[in-house]
């Protein structure tokens, strides 16, 4: 309640509806996005995949793409379903590297932690600015429109 006012307002509630439409893709989906790119990270660090191979390049990029056809085709916020995802894929990266690197000491650690995380928001970002590109210049016909917002402000109250 708004003691000055004596207006009643509900509680806050976040809903799973309220996410998706901040998100653009369910919350499920985003996190799905995020662990689809988490096998390189294992791989990498138990030394079973090594950089400049071909079957590294399918680990790296492959996942990439299909976050980026998804936010493309499914999104209705492309640039911050790619954010989040990328967050999920951080956190990935922290557990991983956690669990699987050869890296003692703590401050080494937490190094490698607060890098991981800014890498998979990093990845996040220029996926989302691809996405958000070709979104702008695909047409809109097959993928999944935009929630339209209401107007707001003088120009939104109807005239009569």
């Amino acid at each position: 309640m708004v003691a000055s006012r004596g207006i009643s307002r509900p509680p806050f509630r976040p809903t799973v509806s309220g996410m998706t439409e901040k998100l653009g893709l369910p919350a499920i989906t985003v996190v799905g996005l995020g662990l689809l790119a988490a096998p390189r990270v294992v791989l990498h660090d138990l030394d079973l995949i090594h950089e400049g191979t071909f079957v590294n390049a399918l680990f790296v990029f492959v996942p990439l793409l299909i976050w980026i056809a998804v936010a493309v085709w499914r999104s209705t916020n492309p640039f911050v379903s790619m954010l989040a995802a990328g967050g999920v894929y951080g956190i990935c990266l922290v557990v991983g590297h956690n669990l699987f690197a050869p890296v003692d000491g703590l401050f080494l650690r937490a190094a490698m932690s607060v890098s991981s995380i800014f890498t998979g928001i990093a990845v996040g970002i220029v996926c989302g600015a691809v996405a958000w590109g070709i979104r702008r210049v695909l047409p809109s016909s097959g993928r999944r429109a935009a929630t339209p917002r209401p107007a707001a402000g003088p120009a939104a109250t109807p005239k009569r």
